[in-house]
């Protein structure tokens, strides 16, 4: 182990720091008793297992789309193995591709999303990957990526009119 234990001769004010060589191990305790004068002394050992709490990191393949195309959703979340997408700022509901799912045991690696027509207008969209709470930290974890939108160029050449063929001149 590599943490550290406190007042150690005290069987309700003890203590113990868990140290970074912890994470991912098993530390045993022992709680032993002072011998009687008929009496041997007792012991009782606990092991406390130490498991790393989920890390989230959510990242997208590109820090700007167009506004109407389609956004890559990838991210890695570690010490569990799920989690799920999600547009915090979406007025509508977006469509995901294939789901919203993120799953390290697949080979799937990112998402597709492509925004509601009520969504498009915005200038950015904020997606939040959250782990699913499968390990025994408890709380789940989240991360989030802004996406900036660009919008479409308008291009206007004119209305289309009908000239005369021996007019060498057209403006």
């Amino acid at each position: 182990s590599s943490g550290t234990l406190n007042n150690p001769t005290s069987l309700t004010g003890a203590t113990y720091t868990v140290g970074a060589g912890d994470i991912g191990s098993t530390v045993t305790f022992r709680a032993t008793s002072n011998a009687t004068a008929s009496c041997a002394a007792q012991s009782d050992d606990v092991t406390h297992t130490f498991t790393a709490a989920p890390v989230v990191t959510a990242a997208s393949g590109s820090a700007g789309v167009c506004q109407d195309g389609a956004i890559t959703l990838n991210g890695t979340i570690t010490n569990t193995n799920t989690g799920t997408w999600a547009c915090t700022n979406c007025a509508a509901a977006g469509t995901f591709s294939p789901n919203n799912t993120h799953n390290n045991l697949l080979p799937q690696t990112s998402v597709q999303f492509v925004a509601a027509p009520a969504d498009t207008n915005k200038a950015s969209l904020t997606f939040r990957l959250t782990s699913d709470n499968v390990n025994v930290c408890g709380a789940v974890q989240s991360n989030t990526v802004t996406v900036n939108l660009e919008k479409k160029p308008k291009v206007f050449a004119g209305n289309d009119v009908t000239l005369c063929a021996n007019n060498n001149v057209y403006t």
